[in-house]
């Protein structure tokens, strides 16, 4: 039976733990050994300090104890101990699974660097060694210990502890690519074409055009598009693409070679575009992001032009919000966009489950980050792109490989999600 223990239970927590303690001798440093291990004056102003202890009790004896500590954000794992005769039957199982039971703030538990014994049994619960920075860390905040044992010590974390961290990170990531000042966007490795995307004062039709042609091809093609129209063109002001029929739309996206995969369907939505531009926004696509809207202005906005789903549309205004600094008066409906960089870095790094659809992803990012989705976006993006790979992957390059469960373990020619 697995029950909190009582003040009368005081002087069996003692012998358990002394008990118990004795294979830590000769084992961690002998500065750090005392007999008995933890006095009775030291484990009573322990339960003073807020450890509550819970006991395994059979035939009327405690012959296991574990305590629960709740500091500041986390709970601390502290004192898990069973006599020396009932070990190797499943106790301590019992007792951290109980203890798991009772909090829905993340754990950590804090142990003697030589006790691998103790580090093996805490692995095996899905519990990993934080990196050595961040173990001291952890130590000199929730912990009340001298510096030596700070040194001889690690700290393993549960996933819940591992997954906030992920997420308070790429957050802290996307909140400085939203302050930072603006930079000339890179949608393509054209200089011309990047500067015709960017210039929004003169040509925003581009841009909405671009992201309306990001469809089942390469992005760094889909957005060159707008500045090939306009070499085949001769220009690319509104007026003379709003004299376009649609023939003159299809052939120019057809001739001298197709300029999309899906050339009737991109034509057909390129030229859509523009007709609505000029019906609904008198010819300046600017309008559709001026005078400060709501995100779900601005989103609903590109959702009714022809060929722009969710992920069109909130990506569309994803960039106008984090990159161009457009303002809006909130951010609530900025979803993130799942492509496949996006949804594989969100699979490992355990935030979502193999296999979620896009609306599921879209979800998980409102649950994390509920007044901006979609900050997470271009942090998991460049992460897929630059060191997640499908088949393999650059760990030791990314920023959050000390924290991510499957960091190390997908090698060249692996397949991966």
């Amino acid at each position: 039976m697995i029950r909190p223990c009582e003040a009368s239970d005081l002087h069996a927590i003692y012998a358990i733990i002394n008990d118990a303690a004795q294979a830590y001798k000769g084992v961690i440093p002998e500065d750090r050994w005392h007999d008995p291990y933890m006095s009775l004056e030291e484990l009573e102003r322990e339960i003073a300090q807020g450890v509550g202890f819970w006991g395994c009790e059979e035939g009327g004896e405690l012959i296991g104890v574990i305590g629960l500590q709740h500091v500041q954000d986390v709970s601390l794992i502290r004192h898990a101990y069973v006599r020396t005769g009932r070990q190797r039957q499943g106790v301590s199982t019992r007792l951290l699974a109980h203890l798991r039971t009772l909090t829905a703030h993340p754990m950590l538990v804090g142990t003697w660097a030589d006790a691998v014994w103790a580090i093996r049994f805490y692995q095996k619960h899905g519990f990993r060694l934080v990196c050595p920075e961040e173990k001291d860390r952890l130590l000199r905040k929730y912990w009340s210990i001298p510096e030596r044992q700070v040194e001889t010590s690690v700290v393993l974390a549960d996933e819940r502890w591992f997954g906030d961290e992920i997420v308070d990170t790429l957050v802290k990531r996307g909140e400085e690519l939203l302050a930072r000042p603006f930079e000339t966007i890179q949608f393509t490795a054209n200089a011309e074409a990047d500067a015709l995307l960017n210039d929004l004062d003169h040509y925003p039709h581009a841009y909405v055009i671009a992201c309306l042609m990001d469809r089942q091809i390469k992005a760094e093609r889909a957005w060159l598009i707008p500045y090939l129209i306009q070499e085949r063109v001769g220009s690319f002001a509104f007026a003379v693409l709003r004299d376009l029929s649609l023939d003159r739309v299809h052939s120019l996206m057809r001739e001298p070679e197709p300029l999309h995969w899906l050339l009737n369907a991109m034509a057909k939505t390129l030229f859509l575009a523009i007709q609505r531009i000029g019906d609904q926004y008198s010819g300046d696509a600017s309008r559709i992001w001026r005078g400060t809207p709501s995100s779900a202005t601005l989103v609903r906005r590109f959702l009714e032009f022809h060929g722009a789903g969710p992920k069109i549309a909130t990506m569309a205004a994803n960039i106008l919000v984090r990159d161009f600094k457009i303002p809006v008066s909130d951010k609530y409906s900025i979803d993130i966009s799942p492509d496949r960089h996006v949804r594989r870095v969100f699979v490992r790094l355990g935030l979502a489950r193999k296999g979620a659809s896009n609306e599921e992803l879209t979800y998980v990012a409102r649950e994390l980050h509920p007044t901006y989705p979609g900050i997470f976006d271009l942090s998991l993006w460049e992460i897929g792109k630059s060191w997640c790979h499908s088949r393999s992957s650059e760990c030791d390059q990314c920023y959050l490989q000390q924290y991510c469960p499957t960091a190390g373990t997908r090698t060249h020619g692996a397949t991966g999600t």
